[in-house]
Order: C-alpha cells, then structure tokens, then sequence
C-alpha cells in the first residue's frame, strides 16, 4: 500500500470504517503535501479516488460497507459524510471559483483545513489564499427510474416476486423531491450534458444557501455534493453489478417477454411490435430526423393500468402522462429557467435517454379541447406543439426565454381507445384485440427473480445492440422493389418513403431481437408481413368504429 507522507491509503479507510467525518481525513491528507496540492488537485483526488473504491463496491470485504446512499428518503446522512447518489444532471451551471486552503485557529496551533471539499468556511485565514475552479450542476432523481433500476445502488431489498418495492418511482409517480449542487474538480468534467444519468461518490455539505433575494421556499439548491468519482450509468449494463455472469445473449428470456405480452395484448404479432417498440433507439440523425425512432400509438385500450404495469416491471425508467385538455393547458412540459433565483425550474419532458414515455390517451377527446379558456390558449398550442416536435424529432425543448434544444433518445408510446387525436405524428398505430380480464396476470410467467432478471437485461443488451446492425448490400434491390410497388399501388412518393422507412425499422429491430449484428431477407421478410397485418388489423379495428357510429 503507498504511502502519502505519514498517512497511508490504509490507514484512512479504517478511518472511513469508523465513520470519522472524511472532512477531518482530507485535511490531515492535505496538509501533507499542500503546496503540490494547490498547485495540482488532481494528484489528491486521485489518491481519493482510491481510498473509496472499496465503499463504493456492492461486492466489498465483509467489513467495509458501501457508503449510504442520499437516495433512501430515511437515510440517516451527516454533514461531512462519504455518500453516494444515483442522479440525473439537470442543468449545467458552469463554474465557481473557491478558496482552496484555510487555517484554522485553535488553542495554540493553526489546522489547515482543505476547500476542495468544502463550499464554505466559518472564516478565511487572509494570510495565504489561493483560489481554485471547480464545474458545477444542479443535479435531482432519476426521472421515472423503477425501483429495480435502482436497487443495487439504493440497497433497496427485492420483494418475494422479484420486484423491488413499489415505491412511487417505481410507479412512474413522482419521487421524493431533491436537488443538489454536484462540484466537480476534474476538468474533464467540464462539459457533461444534462439529462445524462450517474453515480456520483463524494462528500455531502449540508451547508444551506440561498441565492441572494430568493426564500426558503424558492426552488434552490441548498445542499453540495463535492464529487470525489463519478460513474456514467448505462442501462445494458446496470444488472450486472448484482448479477455479473447474465448472459448478453439469452433467445429463452427473449422468448418469456414475448409470450407475457402476449398474453397481455391478446395478440403474438401486437406482442412483437410491442417487443420492437421496448428496444428502439435513436442512435444517429440523418439529415436531422431520428434514425431507428419507433413512437407507436396501441389503440383499442380500455385497461391502461395493466399495460403500464407490466412495461415497468420489465424496463428501468418509465414516466405516465395522463393527457387531459386541463393537463395540457397547465403543466409545464418544458423546463424554463427562473432567471430571479438562478434556477432551472422542472418540466415534465425532462428525462434520459431509454425513458419510456407513455401518454396516457384514454379519457380525452379532441373536443375537450373546447372547454379551454381563451388565456390559456396559448399554454395549449406551445404543449402540443412541443410534444409534436418530440415525436417527430426527438428533441426536448428548453425555455432560456429563447428555446433552446437537447436531443433526446427516448421510447414514446400513445395509450388509447381510437387512434390519437392529439395529431402528433405518430409513425405506427397498432390496434390490438378487445382487452379482458380472465383473472390471470400476464406477469405471472415473470415472477422468477432470476428470469424476471434475465429478461430485463435482455431487453436493454437488444435496445444496445441496434445501432451496431448493418444492412447487407443485396437489400438495396428488395427496398427499390417494395418502393416501385408501393407507388404502383397508388401510394404518394412521400406515403412510400414513408412506408419504406417503417419498414427498415421494424426490419433492424427484428434482427436485434434476434440477437444478430447484420440483417437478413429473413427478417426482411417478417417485418413486411407483420406490417402488413398491421396495417389491415387497424382497417378492420376502424371500419368497425364506423359501423358502430
């Protein structure tokens, strides 16, 4: 084990063991070697870095305990304390400069204390100030995260069934509201992007602040959180933490997702659009438009709870917007900076990439819209118009009092009972049989933790492995071919194209699925028969409506 002057690597776990305030083990650490310190943080926080790695370890020695986790609403966390947090960077918030050194005065001697933990000090030693740069964020939950997602990293205990507590994020409903200002001393985290999700290890300053003018009840940070090492989170690979030898190819828990939702939709072929729709991704723009984006209307639900039910057990974040003409005329879709306090105030369309969005579309109509005042008109328009533009783009829009755009990659999905009428744009519209009830959970085929398990991280492998899948060359003359015969039948140049790129997408997200890196004709050739049938199920689904009325 190295040694850092008189205090070794060793020596400051076993402190960390004892629960001693990290503060108290950074400052005998910097105190060491102060100048070379000040002159480069990085060589310290390196050493830090190594310090923790066994706290941040699910898998450690028996005798060393990961650190707490800010997550657990009952967390009992202190001042000072080496802590974790799974979190999503909400907004950048660029730099700050800070005095790096103090000297404290006691009874007889002076401590040096460090401030690159540190937000603030009680009184700065005038007698030796160096300023250094660190970048901040404003960082809150995971928007939509299930508890599953979580539970490796929060230490939520698995439930008999193999769930996870159903906590309101695993609900999709909102989880117990935080935010913090994360303080990154690494210049290479300089430029992180919002709406990204990490793990960040550090030491927590409960220190409270305000911004000047604004109250404790304005939404402001008011606790730091000074990272000391950061994890990006990548969802095909969140359940190997707990179970490292899963299989990135497994066609059996392929085959379990497919027959539960099934069994769920009452339908093999609706259960495999449903299957493509779950592993779609946008992973490259072409000419600007998303590229491999499968935002799908399911009509003819009349039970949307069980829908949303079982796409939560199976994926890590999923977010429910029940879409009612009140909803749309006074939510906030978008997120809008609150110039007066400094603050990115939330907006519902805020989340990260591999989100399922589902607009829940049941019990609206487009002649609600009716009923909206004339003031709030305008509310009205600019929501639609932005969730529009997400269907159609993949793009969140922000409110800088000009708009301002982050590309996005998520899953949206339109619950309803006849096809949406909120005249989004939507590529696939898929009427699926009468839903019932026969007193079985689709689920019921899910409630082995292992296989529960194995089919979520499938799943995510599938949604991974879509932008690695190549097209053969000989599919050029198939997709000229399915071209000219589209417009032979009467198609507009732009209803072909349009066709043709459905097309490719449901043929990339079969070869996916079926676990291969290029595609075939035979997937080819599955894709255009489940479009087909598609295309004539939603004809008979409407021609009946038009009988009924």
């Amino acid at each position: 084990m190295a040694e850092i002057g008189n205090v070794s690597i060793e020596q400051m776990r076993t402190r960390l063991r004892a629960s001693e305030n990290i503060h108290n083990i950074i400052d005998d650490l910097f105190a060491e070697r102060i100048d070379e310190y000040m002159e480069d943080p990085k060589k310290m926080l390196e050493i830090l870095k190594e310090v923790i790695l066994p706290f941040r370890k699910v898998d450690s020695l028996p005798d060393i305990k990961t650190c707490k986790s800010l997550n657990l609403t009952d967390a009992d966390i202190t001042d000072g304390e080496l802590v974790r947090v799974r979190c999503m960077l909400k907004e950048t918030k660029g730099f700050e400069v800070y005095p790096m050194s103090s000297k404290v005065t006691g009874d007889e001697t002076k401590k040096v204390s460090c401030g690159l933990f540190r937000s603030l000090f009680d009184a700065l030693d005038d007698e030796r100030v160096k300023l250094g740069t660190r970048y901040i964020y404003g960082i809150g939950p995971v928007p939509g995260a299930s508890t599953w997602y979580n539970e490796s990293f929060y230490d939520v205990a698995v439930t008999a069934d193999g769930t996870g507590d159903c906590s309101p994020s695993a609900s999709g409903g909102k989880q117990k509201e935080w935010r913090m200002i994360a303080k990154f001393l690494d210049e290479s985290s300089s430029e992180l992007k919002p709406n990204h999700v990490f793990d960040l290890f550090g030491v927590l300053d409960m220190k409270e602040f305000y911004e000047e003018g604004t109250s404790e009840n304005s939404a402001v940070y008011f606790r730091s959180f000074h990272v000391i090492a950061s994890e990006a989170v990548v969802d095909h690979k969140v359940l190997n933490q707990t179970f490292p030898l899963i299989s990135d190819s497994n066609p059996q828990a392929l085959s379990v997702v497919k027959k539960s939702l099934s069994l769920l939709l009452g339908d093999t072929s609706a259960a495999d659009y449903l299957c493509c729709h779950l592993i779609s991704k946008t992973y490259i723009r072409a000419v600007g438009n998303p590229v491999c984006s499968m935002a799908m209307n399911i009509v003819n639900v009349t039970d949307t709870a069980s829908i949303i039910r079982h796409i939560k057990l199976l994926m890590p974040k999923v977010i429910v917007y029940e879409v009612t003409a009140e909803a749309l005329a006074t939510d906030s879709l978008i997120p809008k900076m609150n110039y007066d306090t400094d603050v990115l105030e939330d907006g519902i369309l805020q989340f990260s990439s591999g989100t399922v969005f589902v607009i829940d579309e049941t019990k609206f109509s487009r002649s609600c819209l009716s009923s909206v005042p004339a003031n709030k008109r305008a509310i009205l328009n600019k929501n639609l118009t932005v969730l529009e533009r997400l269907v159609k783009q993949q793009v969140f829009e922000y409110d800088y009092t000009h708009p301002f755009n982050i590309d996005s990659d998520v899953n949206i999905l339109v619950l309803s009972k006849n096809p949406s009428c909120l005249k989004l744009g939507l590529p696939f519209t898929l009427a699926i049989p009468p839903q019932f009830c026969d007193g079985v959970d689709p689920a019921s085929i899910l409630q082995d933790e292992r296989t529960l398990k194995e089919c979520r991280h499938t799943l995510q492998v599938c949604r991974n492995n879509v932008e690695h899948i190549t097209l053969p060359q000989g599919i050029d003359k198939e997709m000229t071919e399915l071209f000219v015969k589209n417009r032979g039948s009467g198609a507009s140049v732009e209803d072909a194209c349009n066709q043709l790129h459905n097309l490719l997408i449901v043929t990339r997200l079969l070869a996916a699925l079926d676990f291969k890196f290029e595609v075939d004709l035979s997937h080819l050739k599955e894709a255009k028969d489940m479009e087909e049938k598609r295309v004539n199920t939603l004809k008979e689904f409407l021609s009946k409506n038009e009988e009924k009325t």
